[in-house]
């Protein structure tokens, strides 16, 4: 619950949590802890009621049974698999007698051209080398080269949370 207290929600509603923020400063219900909707609805004077008040009276709209999102969710990383074997088959047909820098290209379109997002540089740079290599799959070091990069990344992100500190505590 937070610091401004929220309003019972009904059954089948979750309760509305309002944020402890100042722009409930005004309200007569803040620091009220939960009460009943009816009287939310009669007193509340936060910015934002009335939109809330909208969406407290729309059906709820059914999302479906979660299996069947994970049957949809299953079926979509199929087919991105499917694409991305498609692209890399593509792009190995294509990379005879072209430099490693030409073969991240045709990938990278072969990629686009199937609607497929564009890996990072490190991605792309395997996937030019196991073509060149001739090789179906990626290298097996592929997750020692990714959890290097997630390494340094999370070091530069551990040096700009240090650098904001300094700042803060000068500033």
């Amino acid at each position: 619950m937070a610091v401004a207290g929220g309003v019972a929600g009904h059954r089948h509603r979750p309760p509305v949590v309002l944020c402890g923020c100042g722009c409930h400063a005004a309200c007569p219900l803040m620091n009220r802890g939960v009460i009943a909707e009816a009287v939310w609805e009669r007193r509340c004077a936060c910015p934002g009621t009335e939109q809330a008040r909208r969406n407290l009276g729309e059906p709820r709209r059914d999302h479906g049974d979660f299996a069947g999102f994970r049957e949809r969710a299953r079926r979509e990383r199929q087919e991105q698999r499917a694409a991305r074997d498609e692209a890399f088959d593509a792009a190995r047909a294509a990379a005879g007698g072209k430099t490693r820098a030409e073969i991240r290209d045709i990938y990278m379109a072969q990629l686009r051209a199937r609607g497929l997002p564009v890996p990072p540089d490190e991605v792309l740079d395997a996937c030019a080398d196991a073509i060149t290599g001739g090789r179906r799959r990626m290298p097996v070091s592929f997750p020692g080269l990714i959890l290097t990069g997630i390494g340094k990344e999370l070091g530069e992100l551990g040096k700009l949370f240090r650098n904001v500190g300094v700042f803060h505590k000068d500033g």
